[in-house]
């Protein structure tokens, strides 16, 4: 009996064994990838600087919609609006923006993007004129369908024929994310064939 136990356990422990061993195959390869959300909407509280020299903490918020057309290029649409009282004068300052953005989906997802539309700032004059956002931040993902996110941008803007180039807007918000963003996709690669899908 004492034999028959010990090759009992000698048997459970290489088929225990063996899955493992086929995981380190090196003929098999499991890349993970996130799966890309379809869409991803932005809310959150942000501060507007106005340049040196001037009043330039305009507290706000900034909103976003980002369309993802690949793993890697989204398409954003960004609306921020600021505002601030002094001396009993009321000031606004708004962005309306679109534009390519650089997106690395992981759990913590950095991007980098350069927006371009229109502005409207009262302190400066009360036209409408260009924008432009450059700037980037990081998504840290919660789970599945929400994420943090830290942002930062450089806003120069144009408005009377000259360029305020001392502007900026820094953010913090929650992330929606809508679509495929459930799961992992799992691609099984066999000496550079691909054998399948899992999730």
């Amino acid at each position: 009996m004492r034999y028959l136990l010990i090759v009992y356990l000698f048997l459970k422990l290489l088929f225990l064994a063996l899955p493992a061993h086929a995981q380190s195959d090196p003929a098999v390869v499991a890349e993970i990838r996130p799966v890309t959300p379809r869409v991803e909407i932005f809310f959150g509280p942000a501060v507007g600087q106005l340049g040196v020299g001037r009043p330039n903490n305009f507290p706000g918020y900034s909103t976003a919609v980002d369309f993802n057309l690949t793993r890697r290029l989204s398409l954003v649409g960004d609306f921020g609006h600021d505002w601030r009282t002094l001396q009993g004068v009321h000031y606004t300052a708004m962005t309306l923006s679109a534009g390519p953005e650089l997106r690395f989906h992981r759990r913590t997802t950095p991007f980098v993007h350069v927006l371009v539309g229109a502005a409207r700032n009262s302190y400066y004059s009360n036209t409408t004129g260009l924008a432009v956002l450059a700037g980037g931040g990081a998504d840290i993902g919660l789970n599945k369908r929400f994420a943090l996110r830290l942002s930062g941008d450089y806003v120069p803007f144009h408005l009377d024929g000259i360029w305020e180039n001392r502007t900026g807007r820094i953010g913090v918000g929650l992330v929606i994310k809508l679509g495929n963003s459930s799961g992992r996709e799992v691609k099984l690669r066999d000496v550079g064939r691909t054998v399948g899908y899992i999730g």
